[in-house]
């Protein structure tokens, strides 16, 4: 038999050794050789080897032998020194073990992730489970810049989070794209990524006490509807009387269930709910998050959709908005004329109900609502006069649109929503699908929280 190897570094030189048997018998013989290749070179090689028979026997069909490697040890260069905390085990195993031997050793893996600082760095990296830490990691391992990312906002919904106990320890174990990793990561603090001018933009669904955007008649370029999610359908609230939230115990390691319900609910026939990389220790969380699941499906229950021109193309997700719908006991609608101190003259009359204390909005340039404003009857129908002065300067010179107003009552005077969908249509307008903006939505948002 024949042993041949080089020297991946030397490959020019090839070593041979040969070995020699003799021996005739029926039975199986086996003859063993140890080579040692740091005997022959002093010191450790990268080797490639080979063996073959060399015998002037080995072409006759009636000889069985075979000659191969068998037991190869190989030794590595390690490294010295991790930057992290390492532990080394002695497991000794044998056949007597059983299927729960393989968790009798477990680890509690904590991320090291950069985190990201008001001034929009990021510190080296260090243990965190801040939604907006991971979120951005995700996204430039994704290849998109920190100039991609709305960072202010990472940076406010960041300290959100942190000061909640809001954090995300799910494991993706299967393949998953990059934005769907984001989205998973944000939806733990109730928010989601959108793109918004060509920047990834975090936007959270949260109780918001400014007035938004404000959309009405002379906005519109086709039909307003609005749709009501009636009882007893697949989507009503009362389809269920609860919700069964599953989460991961962090006292188990194993998934664990809570029944969730609002007042008034039984839980007998409960909606499921499961949480990805919600981890705790008690119920509490997923109390919330289940709370805040069963209260957007009893209040959230009106949607509206229409189109703009562009107008509606600022507006995002979750954004406040303000809708006019100019009829029988909705907002009366129309555009200022004209304004002198604090007398706005419109552009329709507007009509005041006996007893009821009257409101208006007024649009900025920008198309955001100011007020409201407490109103009084002007002169004639045309004529109001507010409480306080407009907040910013309109402009009425006819250069650009001039502002929109939305009269009423409290409960007449605009449709307060939320944007869902923003959807362009070509470059000439825009598809715009909302909610209604109910605050007891957010009721239970801080259950559990001191």
């Amino acid at each position: 038999d024949e042993f041949q190897h080089i020297d991946r570094n030397n490959p020019a030189t090839v070593n041979t050794y040969t070995f020699d048997h003799t021996g005739s018998s029926l039975d199986e013989q086996a003859f063993q050789h140890e080579i040692d290749l740091t005997t022959f070179f002093g010191s450790a090689i990268a080797p490639e080897v080979r063996v073959r028979q060399v015998s002037y026997l080995s072409q006759d069909t009636s000889i069985r032998a075979q000659c191969f490697l068998a037991g190869i040890i190989s030794e590595l260069d390690t490294a010295q020194s991790y930057p992290f905390t390492c532990i080394a085990l002695s497991i000794k195993g044998n056949s007597q073990l059983s299927g729960s031997s393989t968790s009798k050793v477990n680890c509690v893996p904590r991320r090291y992730l950069p985190r990201l600082q008001s001034n929009g760095t990021f510190t080296p990296p260090e243990i965190t489970d801040n939604p907006a830490d991971i979120a951005c990691y995700i996204a430039q391992e994704g290849g998109n810049l920190l100039s991609q990312l709305d960072l202010d906002e990472y940076y406010r919904l960041r300290e959100i989070w942190l000061a909640r106990g809001d954090g995300f320890n799910g494991v993706f174990d299967s393949p998953t794209g990059a934005w769907q990793a984001h989205q998973k990561v944000l939806a733990v603090g109730w928010a989601e990524p959108v793109i918004d001018m060509g920047r990834i933009v975090p936007v959270r669904d949260e109780l918001r006490t400014d007035l938004g955007w404000q959309l009405g008649e002379d906005n519109y370029t086709g039909k307003f509807s609005e749709e009501r999610i009636m009882p007893n359908t697949s989507a009503a609230s009362d389809q269920y009387d609860g919700v069964e939230v599953e989460y991961i115990s962090s006292l188990t390691w194993k998934a664990a269930t809570v029944l969730v319900t609002l007042p008034g609910q039984a839980g007998a026939n409960p909606d499921k709910l499961k949480l990805f990389g919600v981890v705790s220790d008690s119920d509490t969380l997923a109390e919330r998050m289940g709370l805040r699941y069963l209260r957007t499906k009893k209040y959230r229950n009106k949607i509206y959709r229409f189109t703009t021109e562009m107008d509606a193309l600022e507006c995002k997700k979750y954004d406040p908005a303000q809708l006019g719908w100019h009829i029988k006991n909705r907002s009366q609608t129309g555009r200022v004329k004209e304004v002198t101190g604090t007398t706005l003259k419109l552009s329709e009359p507007v009509t005041f109900e006996a007893g009821e204390t009257h409101y208006i909005i007024v649009s900025d340039q920008e198309g955001k609502a100011t007020g409201p404003y407490t109103a009084t009857a002007g002169e004639d129908a045309y004529h109001v006069i507010i409480d306080t002065e407009l907040t910013f300067t309109p402009q009425l010179d006819g250069k650009i649109e001039p502002p929109f107003y939305q009269f009423g009552t409290s409960k007449t005077r605009s449709i307060p929503a939320l944007i869902q969908a923003v959807k362009p249509n070509g470059r000439s307008s825009v598809s715009v699908t909302a909610h209604n903006n109910d605050a007891r939505v957010y009721d239970d948002d801080d259950h559990g929280l001191s």
